[in-house]
């Protein structure tokens, strides 16, 4: 199963969405390609990899994106429903919200263990710093990343909503994934 098919796989599953998940592109930029070809008729992939590579796309309106799997509204993408918002019952949004957390935390950066307290609040110190930085935020604009971070505080609090998402979710989800060919 490759990663971007995982995401229809469940919105056909808990939104009652019919998609034909076609497999076999080795990459986004295959897919992108294909798209252009008229090989497939949608494609599920970030916001950034539109931003980043195919900006005339969003630009000159020549993709329509129906649907966020994030568990609230990205900025740009106000008027684009979650998959949270149209799940149709409460199981189906919490199976939904849980899977979200890892858009929120996607690239989380850790430490090992038993570093010393005031060299993890430099290096926290020095990310906020970056994250912050005049010239760091134009040169993100100007190639079309999105900047949204979190920091330490924020992902702590991501991690105890995993760990506190009760089982039956974390099984359901579990059960979807399987059903999807996820490992």
């Amino acid at each position: 199963m490759q990663l971007w098919s995982i995401l229809p796989s469940l919105a056909n599953a808990l939104l009652g969405t019919r998609m034909q998940v076609v497999t076999g592109y080795q990459g986004q930029n295959e897919i992108n390609i294909a798209a252009e070809r008229g090989e497939v008729q949608g494609n599920n992939t970030g916001v950034s990899n539109l931003t980043v590579n195919r900006a005339d796309w969003l630009r000159d309106n020549k993709v329509r994106i129906l649907l966020q799997y994030g568990g609230e509204r990205l900025a740009p993408l106000k008027d684009v429903p979650t998959a949270v918002e149209l799940a149709g019952s409460e199981a189906d949004r919490a199976a939904l919200r849980f899977y979200a957390l890892k858009f929120n935390m996607a690239r989380p950066l850790f430490l090992p263990p038993d570093v010393p307290a005031d060299r993890v609040a430099a290096l926290q110190a020095a990310f906020a710093a970056t994250m912050q930085d005049p010239q760091y935020l134009a040169d993100a604009k100007r190639i079309g990343l999105d900047t949204n971070w979190l920091g330490g505080d924020d992902v702590a609090k991501l991690i105890r909503q995993v760990q506190d998402t009760p089982q039956p979710v974390i099984d359901r989800l579990r059960e979807l994934l399987a059903r999807a060919g996820a490992k």
